[in-house]
């Protein structure tokens, strides 16, 4: 079944178990210390989970766990302030502070994440660049705010749920919190990983916490809901995200080029062990193009992006883009490597290496679609490539984001037999062959990408 359908079912069934537990009112424990405790702890736990993230993030120079830790710190501070301030413990009448910290908890958290959330939006790579000091700077703000909510614990307004703001408020929390679910549903789709389902119920559930505010007169049952849901939504991303960089460190090495411009790209293409050890006996094979395969994985994913791809259509992009050149370990390493021009016959065995390619990935049941654009990068819309000698509609735009994607980094990157061209000679070229050698659409999305990102000469 599609994971999808799981997830929004479980999201159905959140809303329901809420709504019945708001009708029917079932008994809670209703002590004040019995909630102080339970609030504190739990929330306490989700802040050192979501440093934890932060220091993960920070180690590895992975900036989007960073700026997510950050979010998931936000949202748990401000609901720790909250459990202190239940009444009848430290304090011993209701505060505008006890029911506000509680409210902005989650906003807050998602304004942090703000760079994380939208990843269409221009100013991104801006933060992510400067994702350490940015995460500096929010945790310092979020625990001052903390503070002074424990300072003035009545200088702030007390939310209801039939004030306009509060359900603003709650709807944009909402909402966030199934973007950044969705995200990670996203990321599972690619990358298989069960982490990235972990981190998607706990964006959800950190959500379905703030149902609580379009209930009038909450009783003591939907209260404990609310906070069950809160502390087990940031545990569970928080764990999610960990564990899924976790299950990732075997290929930090390989996919380095990757892995330090944005994490996203490599935990999308799902690496395994067996994708690992292709990637180093290309690279071994001809230490020549070594990063030649990451940067053209790297690049191919970015333009599929921005063409509107994405679930597993982009993940065998991505694994065809790192693993297209995998059936040059086939081919004789003189050939590989020679510093002069190749003869006829030389040159008909490298253009064997897309056959050769499929043939090895075929072995892989799972990998079988990433054979067939293996096969089909170095085809023309003209139908002078090979092997096959494709033409038109045949050469894909799958294929077609491979190939010019390992077009271009072959241009503009240094060879032991050649110095790379300019950017601006490289562009020509591809502006020139669109629709002959390239498709044209794959052609447009590498200008645009080249535009927006300003890497002309």
């Amino acid at each position: 079944m599609n994971v999808r359908f799981l997830w929004l079912g479980s999201l159905l069934v959140s809303a329901g178990v809420f709504a019945l537990v708001a009708v029917t009112d079932p008994p809670a424990p209703s002590e004040p210390l019995a909630l102080f405790w339970f609030t504190v702890i739990a929330t306490a736990g989700c802040a050192v989970f979501a440093l934890a993230l932060v220091f993960v993030g920070r180690r590895v120079a992975q900036p989007e766990l960073i700026v997510l830790g950050s979010g998931l710190f936000a949202a748990s501070i401000l609901p720790f302030v909250h459990g202190l301030t239940v009444p009848g413990v430290l304090w011993s009448e209701p505060t505008g502070t006890f029911m506000f910290a509680a409210w902005f908890g989650v906003p807050a958290g998602l304004l942090v994440a703000a760079p994380a959330l939208f990843t269409g939006w221009s100013g991104r790579a801006w933060f992510l660049r400067r994702a350490t000091s940015y995460s500096s700077i929010a945790l310092t703000a979020a625990t001052l705010a903390a503070l002074w909510l424990l300072v003035r614990p009545n200088s702030v307004p007390v939310p209801r749920p039939d004030a306009w703001w509060t359900i603003v408020g709650s709807s944009i929390a909402i909402a966030g919190s199934m973007m950044l679910a969705a995200r990670q549903i996203e990321l599972f789709e690619v990358g298989r990983r069960k982490a990235s389902l972990a981190a998607a119920l706990g964006f959800s559930w950190l959500g379905a916490s703030s149902l609580i505010w379009f209930i009038s007169g909450p009783n003591d049952a939907v209260v404990w809901l609310a906070h069950l849901l809160d502390a087990s939504g940031v545990l569970a991303a928080a764990a999610g995200l960990v564990l899924g960089h976790r299950s990732n460190r075997a290929v930090t090495t390989v996919l380095a080029p990757i892995l330090n411009r944005d994490p996203a790209v490599a935990l999308r293409l799902g690496i395994t062990p067996q994708i690992e050890s292709f990637v180093a006996r290309i690279e071994t094979k001809d230490v020549s193009t070594a990063g030649h395969v990451t940067r053209v994985a790297e690049l191919a994913m970015r333009l599929g992006e921005r063409g509107g791809i994405g679930g597993d259509r982009l993940r065998t992009i991505g694994l065809a883009a790192l693993l297209h050149d995998i059936g040059k370990i086939r081919v004789p390493t003189e050939i590989l490597t020679k510093p002069d021009k190749l003869t006829d016959e030389e040159f008909a065995i490298i253009k064997r290496h897309p056959e050769w390619g499929q043939e090895i990935l075929d072995s892989d049941s799972l990998l079988a679609p990433v054979g067939r654009l293996v096969r089909g990068h170095h085809e023309r819309v003209d139908g002078r490539g090979y092997p096959d000698g494709l033409s038109g509609d045949a050469v894909t735009l799958d294929m077609g984001l491979v190939a010019v994607t390992d077009s271009w980094d072959a241009m503009v990157q240094n060879r032991h037999y050649r110095a790379g061209m300019s950017h601006d000679q490289a562009r020509a070229i591809f502006v020139e062959h669109a629709g002959a050698q390239w498709p044209t659409r794959a052609v447009e999305l590498l200008l645009e990408h080249l535009d927006e990102e300003g890497q002309l000469d």
